[in-house]
C-alpha cells in the first residue's frame, strides 16, 4: 500500500513518509505493522503447505495464514485461514513465535507494508483435503464450492450483500402482501447448511 503523502486532516503535503507530523496542522501520522497469523499444521511427520496465488511471493509455497480481522485473536485467525485456504479444520496446539517481515517482493520498496506474523503449531481435526487440492486457485466451479464459498464479514465481506438483502426484503414483503396467511409449516425439522461464517437453512416449508 502506498505510504501516506498528504495529511488526512488538512490535505497538506507531508514532508516525509510516516511516522511524521504535518507541519501545517500538527496532525501526527503513523505507519504501524499489520498483525497476521499462520499455522504450522503437522500430521504424520508431514507439514501442510499452500501455494500463494498473488503477490507478494506469488507461486511460492508457505504455511497457510493471513491478516487478522478486527477484534479477532491471532489463534482464531490461524484456524480460520487454514479452513478458508485448504478446507481443513485445525486446532492450534502451541505458540511458536512472531516474525517481522516486509510485505513485498522487493524488501527495499518504500511503500511496502510491514507485517508481524504470529506462528502457531496446529493439528488437523478433519475436513475434505481433496476439496482444495489447488488451494492457490479460486475456482467457483469446484464440485464442493457451495460448502466453502461464503464470506460474511471483515476483509472478505461480499460487496453485493447489501443489494441481495434489499432484494430479499422486497421479495418477502410482496409475497406476504399477496399471501397474508403465509406461515411456516409447523413441526418441521429445519436443517442448516454449514458455512465458514454463518448458517442458512437448507429448506423452509410454508403453507397458506
Amino acid at each position: 500500500m502506498p505510504a501516506v503523502r498528504f495529511c488526512s486532516a488538512c490535505g497538506a503535503r507531508l514532508p516525509s513518509p510516516p511516522p511524521v507530523t504535518c507541519t501545517a496542522c500538527g496532525t501526527s501520522h503513523w505507519r504501524n505493522p499489520k498483525p497476521c497469523a499462520n499455522a504450522i499444521v503437522v500430521r504424520d511427520e508431514r507439514v501442510l503447505l499452500a501455494r500463494r496465488a498473488y503477490a507478494p511471493w506469488k507461486e511460492a509455497w508457505g504455511s497457510p495464514g493471513g491478516f487478522c480481522e478486527v477484534g479477532e485473536h491471532p489463534i482464531e485467525t490461524a484456524e480460520r485461514e487454514v479452513l478458508e485456504e485448504t478446507g481443513l479444520r485445525v486446532a492450534v496446539t502451541g505458540y511458536i513465535g512472531v516474525w517481522v517481515e516486509t510485505y513485498a517482493d522487493e524488501p527495499g520498496d518504500p511503500d511496502a507494508d510491514v507485517i508481524n506474523v504470529a506462528y502457531y503449531s496446529a493439528v488437523p481435526l478433519g475436513g475434505d483435503e481433496t476439496a482444495f487440492d489447488r488451494a492457490e486457485e479460486f475456482d467457483i466451479t469446484r464440485p464442493t464450492q457451495a460448502q466453502h464459498v461464503v464470506f460474511g464479514h471483515g476483509a472478505h465481506f461480499c460487496p453485493g450483500a447489501g443489494l441481495a438483502r434489499r432484494q430479499i426484503e422486497i421479495s418477502l414483503r410482496v409475497l406476504t402482501e399477496r399471501l397474508p396467511s403465509l406461515r411456516l409449516t409447523p413441526d418441521q425439522q429445519i436443517t442448516f447448511r454449514p458455512t465458514l461464517d454463518h448458517r442458512g437453512p437448507m429448506s423452509l416449508y410454508v403453507e397458506w
